[in-house]
C-alpha cells in the first residue's frame, strides 16, 4: 500500500497538468519558433482570463513558461522568460493587478512531448497559466487557506503498549490499558485512536496561535505538541497509575526545561500552566548512516532519462552576408577657385618683376588649379558611374541577400542544435550514470538520509575529456551567437579548416559572455550542478519523501543533537519550557483590528501575540527589552491578502505603526518558510 502511495504521488509531482479543482482554471498559450510576441489565438485565451477575473476581488495567476530545445539552455531560458513577461505584461495592461500575479520560465527543462518532431516542439513552446480564485473573508479564511495539515492518527496495538513515531521523529510510549472515558469506564485497547499535533517553528505557532507566555513572562520553548486520544468520537482521559512517555527531537536545547500545559480560552488564545513534571535531556545524538533509507527501485528507475540521441558533426564552413545597403548619391565636389595677383605675389615681387614675369607665374599658378580640379572632376565621374550601376543591381542584391541571409539563418539555427545536442548527450550520461549508482548503492543499503546529496554530487561528475568538450561546445555557441549578431564572418574561428579555440573572437566572446558559466565548469571536476538534469532530481517532492520516509520520518532528527524525553500523565497541548528571566518593557502597536499580529523572539524560539483594546483601538503587550524581535503581520483587508515583515528591539516602552501590503497568500507562506 505504501508503494502504491508513493507511485502516484511520482505522477502528480512529475506530470506538468495541474488537477482541476472548483476555484481554479488552467490555461495555455503557444508560441511560434524563436518568439515571445502573442498571436490572436494567444489574445483569445487572455482576454478570456480577463473576462472570468472581471468581478473577482483576489485571484492568483501563476505563470509558467517553456521553451523547445532548438538552441542553447541558456538562450531558451531568456527566451521562456520573454514569454512569460509578454503574457504577464498584457494581462496587467487589461486591469488585472500585478500584485497578484507570479512568474517563473524553466527554458527547455520541462518538456510535455517529445522534441524530436516538430509537432512536440510546437506544445513545448508555450506559456502554462494557472488561475486560482479565492474569497477571503477575514483573517482565519487566510490562515485556513495556507494552514498545512498538522494532525495524526495513530492507533494502538492490540495489546501490550505501542510505540508511535512521528513525522518528525517524536517518538511516543503508550502504556497498555492507559485510557478510559471521563466517567470511568475501559474502552478496548485496539480502537483507541490516538491524534497528534507537532509545532517547533514560528509559522506553525502562527498557524495555530500559540504563545509562550505564563503569567506575564516569556518562555523559551524547545518544542510543543497537542496529543488526545478518542474512542467512538469521545475524548479519554489517562489512567491515574498511567504515564505516556515522549521523546521528542529539538534544534532549541537548553538544561532545567518543564512541562507546561495549555488551554485556549475564550479570545482564542493560549495560557500555559507550570507541571512538576520536567524535560530531561537524553544525551542519544540521532546517527543516521545507520539508517539506511530503503528507496524503492521501481521509482528510482523511473528517473532515468531514456532519450535516445546521437552524436551530431557539425558544418561550420559557412559565411555570413554582408547587410546590403541602398546606394548613397555622391556629393558633388568643391571646385577651387583661381588666385587673384594679391594672392600670388608678394609686395617686393609686385614692383620689382616685369609684366612678362607676372604673367608666366600667374598662368603657372592657373594651371596647377585647374589640374586639382580635373582630378576632382574626374574622381566625381567615376563614383557617379559606380552609383549608377550598383542602383541598377540593388534590387536584385536585395532580393538575393534576403534569400543568402534566410539560407544562413536555417543553418545557424541548425548547428546550435547540434550543439546542444551534442552536450545533453554528455549530460544525460552522467546523469544516468549517477542514477544507476544510486540503485546500486540502494540496494546494499549504503544510501542514508545524510549522504544522499553528497552521493549525487559525487557520482554524477564528468570526466576531463567531457568536461572539456562540453567548455568548448559552450565557447563556440557562445561566438557562434555573438557573430551573427554583429554580421561578422564565421571562417575566421577556423585555422587550416579547424576550428582554432584560442581563437582571439573566441576568447574576446568566452570573457565577456560566458564568465560565469565558464567558471562553474571550470574545476578539476565538475559535479551535477551544471548539467540541467539536476533540475529533475531537485524538483522531485517525492524523492525527499522517500529520503523522510527510509528514516523513519526523522526529519527533525537529523539537525537534532540531544532529544528531550518526559514521562506525563496529562493529555491536551504539552510545551516543552523554561522563563527565560528575560526583563520586559510595553509595547503599543497601531494596526487594523482585524489582523493577526505575531512577534517572535529567535534567541528564545517564543512567541508573543499582542491583545487589542477596543477602547484605545490599538494593540497592546510586553516583549523582552533589547532583544531582537521579528514582527509578523497577517490580514485580509478588502478581501485581500496583506503582509508585513520587519525585526525590532525595543530598549524603553515604545509604540509602533504597521502598515502591511498587498500580497499573495503563496509569497505569505514563502516568507514564514524563511522566518
Amino acid at each position: 500500500m505504501y508503494n502504491k502511495f508513493l507511485t502516484l504521488l511520482v505522477l502528480i509531482v512529475l506530470s506538468s497538468e495541474v488537477i482541476a479543482q472548483s476555484n481554479q482554471n488552467d490555461y495555455k498559450v503557444f508560441f511560434k519558433i524563436d518568439e515571445s510576441n502573442l498571436d490572436e489565438q494567444d489574445l483569445l485565451v487572455l482576454n478570456q482570463i480577463v473576462n472570468d477575473l472581471k468581478n473577482q476581488v483576489y485571484y492568483e495567476i501563476t505563470l509558467t513558461a517553456h521553451t523547445d530545445f532548438n538552441a542553447s539552455y541558456m538562450y531558451n531560458e531568456a527566451l521562456s522568460k520573454r514569454r512569460a513577461i509578454s503574457a504577464e505584461e498584457y494581462l496587467i495592461s487589461k486591469g488585472l493587478k500585478k500584485e497578484f500575479f507570479d512568474i517563473k520560465w524553466h527554458g527547455e527543462y520541462l518538456p510535455v512531448a517529445s522534441n524530436s518532431f516538430d509537432e512536440g516542439k510546437a506544445q513545448n513552446r508555450r506559456v502554462e497559466i494557472k488561475v486560482v480564485k479565492k474569497t477571503l473573508n477575514n483573517t482565519q479564511d487566510l490562515i485556513q487557506n495556507i494552514k498545512p495539515q498538522y494532525q495524526q492518527t495513530f492507533n494502538l496495538n492490540h495489546q501490550g503498549s505501542t510505540i508511535l513515531s512521528s513525522e518528525n521523529g517524536m517518538k511516543i510510549t503508550v502504556p497498555e490499558n492507559a485510557f478510559i472515558t471521563k466517567d470511568g469506564k475501559t474502552v478496548p485497547q485496539e480502537k483507541v485512536e490516538i491524534k497528534l499535533e507537532e509545532f517547533h517553528n514560528p509559522m506553525d505557532f502562527i498557524f495555530n496561535k500559540l504563545t509562550t507566555i505564563s503569567d506575564g513572562k516569556m518562555l523559551e520553548s524547545g518544542g510543543m505538541f497537542k496529543i488526545t486520544a478518542e474512542f467512538n468520537n469521545q475524548e479519554l482521559i489517562l489512567k491515574n497509575d498511567k504515564k505516556i512517555n515522549v521523546e521528542m527531537p529539538s534544534k532549541n536545547i537548553k538544561p532545567n526545561m518543564n512541562v507546561f500545559t495549555g488551554k485556549k480560552n475564550s479570545r482564542g488564545e493560549m495560557e500555559w500552566q507550570i507541571r512538576p513534571e520536567t524535560f530531561g535531556l537524553k544525551n542519544n545524538k540521532v546517527n543516521l548512516t545507520e539508517c539506511p533509507m530503503n528507496l524503492n527501485p521501481e521509482l528510482l528507475k523511473e528517473l532515468y532519462i531514456n532519450q535516445t540521441l546521437t552524436q551530431q558533426t557539425l558544418n561550420l564552413k559557412h559565411s555570413v552576408p554582408r547587410l546590403v545597403k541602398k546606394p548613397v548619391m555622391p556629393k558633388t565636389p568643391t571646385y577651387f577657385s583661381y588666385l587673384s595677383e594679391s594672392e600670388v605675389f608678394t609686395w617686393f615681387e609686385k614692383i620689382s618683376l616685369s609684366k612678362t614675369e607676372k604673367s608666366l607665374k600667374m598662368k603657372i599658378e592657373t594651371d596647377k588649379i585647374d589640374a586639382l580640379n580635373t582630378r576632382k572632376r574626374v574622381k566625381y565621374e567615376k563614383k557617379l558611374i559606380n552609383y549608377q550601376v550598383r542602383l541598377s543591381t540593388y534590387p536584385q542584391d536585395s532580393i538575393n541577400n534576403i534569400l543568402a541571409n534566410k539560407e544562413c539563418d536555417e543553418w545557424f539555427t541548425k548547428e546550435i542544435a547540434k550543439l546542444s545536442n551534442n552536450t545533453l548527450i554528455i549530460e544525460q550520461n552522467a546523469y544516468n550514470k549517477a542514477i544507476s549508482n544510486l540503485i546500486k548503492y540502494n540496494k546494499a543499503k549504503k544510501i542514508t538520509c545524510q549522504n544522499l546529496p553528497r552521493f549525487i554530487t559525487r557520482q554524477s561528475r564528468f570526466n576531463k575529456n567531457d568536461e572539456e568538450q562540453i567548455i568548448k561546445n559552450n565557447r563556440l555557441m557562445f561566438a557562434l551567437i555573438e557573430i551573427m549578431n554583429n554580421g561578422s564572418f564565421i571562417n575566421r574561428l577556423f585555422k587550416n579548416g579547424v576550428i582554432d579555440y584560442s581563437n582571439a573572437i573566441l576568447a574576446k566572446y568566452v570573457k565577456r559572455r560566458y564568465r560565469f558559466t565558464e567558471v562553474s565548469i571550470s574545476n578539476r571536476f565538475v559535479n551535477l550542478s551544471s548539467n540541467p538534469y539536476l533540475v529533475k532530481i531537485k524538483n522531485m517532492a517525492e524523492l525527499e519523501n522517500l529520503k523522510n520516509k527510509g528514516i523513519n520520518n526523522q526529519t527533525l532528527a537529523k539537525d537534532a543533537n540531544t532529544i528531550y524525553q518526559a514521562s506525563f500523565s496529562n493529555l491536551g497541548y504539552i510545551n516543552c519550557d523554561r522563563f527565560s528571566g528575560q526583563q520586559m518593557v510595553d509595547i503599543e502597536i497601531l494596526a487594523d483590528k482585524d489582523i493577526q499580529i505575531s512577534l517572535y523572539v529567535k534567541s528564545v524560539n517564543g512567541m508573543i501575540m499582542p491583545q487589542y483594546i477596543e477602547k484605545s483601538q490599538k494593540y497592546i503587550t510586553k516583549v523582552p527589552k533589547n532583544v531582537e524581535v521579528h514582527i509578523l503581520v497577517i490580514g485580509v483587508k478588502n478581501g485581500v491578502p496583506v503582509f508585513e515583515s520587519q525585526n525590532l528591539s525595543f530598549d524603553k516602552t515604545q509604540k509602533i505603526v504597521l502598515s502591511p501590503k498587498i500580497t499573495t497568500t503563496e509569497r505569505i507562506l514563502e516568507q514564514l518558510k524563511k522566518v
